[in-house]
């Protein structure tokens, strides 16, 4: 017989996952964190699928690991790993190109 889920942990889960959907993309991958490899990249796969989400399905897919993303959601998977990665890349040059320059000047 299968192990079925306890109430409790599908209420938790869907707690954790309407925060996620409410959080920044570096909160939700923070929070992502609180999840198993496979967990982590299903929600990450659910999340790309929705273009509100799409930068916290990015964002928590740079925490899954190839094989699980793959695993999870076969050449999808495999196609939001690399667009991680290529995120990845570019985050901290756009970040840095939003700041403005500070000036210590009086």
């Amino acid at each position: 017989m299968p192990h079925l889920p306890s109430t409790a942990n599908i209420a938790s889960a869907d707690a954790l996952f309407a925060q996620i959907c409410r959080a920044t993309p570096h909160e939700a991958r923070g929070l992502s964190m609180l999840l198993t490899a496979q967990e982590r990249a299903s929600v990450a796969l659910a999340c790309n699928a929705r273009t509100h989400l799409r930068a916290q399905g990015r964002a928590i897919a740079g925490a899954c690991s190839l094989a699980s993303l793959v695993k999870e959601g076969g050449q999808v998977g495999l196609a939001l790993f690399n667009q991680a990665e290529a995120a990845a890349d570019t985050w901290g040059a756009a970040v840095r190109e939003g700041r403005r320059a500070v000036s210590l000047a009086g």
